[in-house]
Order: C-alpha cells, then structure tokens, then sequence
C-alpha cells in the first residue's frame, strides 16, 4: 500500500488544531483500546477513521466520542475507508476475515461497556463509569479514588 506518513499526519494536525488538541488523544483513546484488547484492526486504519469522525464534529467530549466511534465502527460493520489525502487509496480495518470478525466480536463488547460507563456517568455514578471505562480498557484504564 502507498502511503505517506507526512501528508497523514498534516491532515490530523490541522484537524487537531481545530478541536482545541483534542483530537490526537482522542485517537490515542481508540489505539489504546485496540493494543489493550488486542483488536486486530490496523492502526492506520483507526487512527483515519478518527480523523474522518472528527472533520465533523464541532468539539470534543472523549467519553461521547470514544462511545461513539465504537458505536459507528460496529454499527457500520467496520467499513473500508477512502484515505483522505488520496495517496493510500482505499484501506482496509483488518488482514483477512478471521482478524474482521474478531474486531467485530470485539467492538460488540467496547459499544456495551462503553454504554454503560456512559450512562453510569449520565447519572452521576462516577465510580461506576470508571469501572466500564476500566473492563473496556481490560484493567488498565486509572482507577477512580
């Protein structure tokens, strides 16, 4: 595959600067749940699609769109994506099928957790929406004190 690492990160610079910073810990977010969970899906991959969600939004809330990017990833069946600066053409989530429906298996469980630390958030159970955002973080997301 054709790539250019530069112009990629150019792109998620100037999205970044957009969004008051946010958005490159936002990918660092998705990325950490992929190598924490051991997601087969490719980290260039992820790190597109968040740049793509993120041209749309008008801010970001990482308990929202980490949610919600699990969410369109599942819900979309891990779509193949359009390399945004036309150079890689078109890339693929995963290697083969197998690695695909892993991430799917995966992503089913990352939309429930995430849901659920969500609304233990929404109803102020902090300690509670630390505990989802932790299992989907497989034990490795900060404790709540």
């Amino acid at each position: 595959m054709l790539s250019s690492p530069e112009f990629s990160k150019l792109n998620i610079d100037v999205i970044d600067g957009k969004l008051n910073n946010k958005v490159k810990p936002l990918i660092r977010f998705i990325k950490a749940w992929r190598y924490y969970q051991n997601v087969p899906i490719s980290s260039f991959y992820l790190e597109t699609y968040v740049g793509i969600y993120a041209e749309n939004e008008k801010s970001i809330v990482y308990s929202i769109d980490i949610a919600s990017i699990f969410n369109r990833l599942l819900s979309t069946n891990l779509p193949s994506i359009s390399d945004p600066m036309g150079i890689s053409g078109v890339i693929q989530p995963c290697k083969n099928m197998d690695d695909r429906n892993k991430s799917l298996a995966e992503l089913r469980d990352a939309v429930r957790r995430s849901k659920n630390a969500r609304t233990a958030e929404s109803e102020d159970r902090i300690k509670d929406a630390f505990y989802w955002w932790n299992v989907v973080y497989n034990d490795l997301f900060p404790a709540y004190y």
